[in-house]
């Protein structure tokens, strides 16, 4: 997959596994580097502002439905 922004990728995965009663945590990173035009920075604002409005809206109604 090619991102036209980005200068390099890697991935940040946590995994936690029972193997034999013991728990075993593999974490590979992920680090991106972006280098959006003024529009495009725009547009990643616009959308990690929706992102975390419906995220607290969410959790509000999850809590609310307790």
């Amino acid at each position: 997959m090619r991102i036209p922004f980005c200068k390099k990728i890697a991935y940040n995965i946590s995994i936690t596994q029972i193997e034999g009663g013991v728990m075993v945590e593999v974490t590979r990173v992920t680090a991106i580097q972006l280098n959006p035009t003024k529009e495009q920075q725009i547009i990643i604002g616009h959308l990690t502002y929706s992102a975390s409005k419906l995220w607290n809206i969410a959790n509000y109604n999850i809590k609310q439905s307790r």
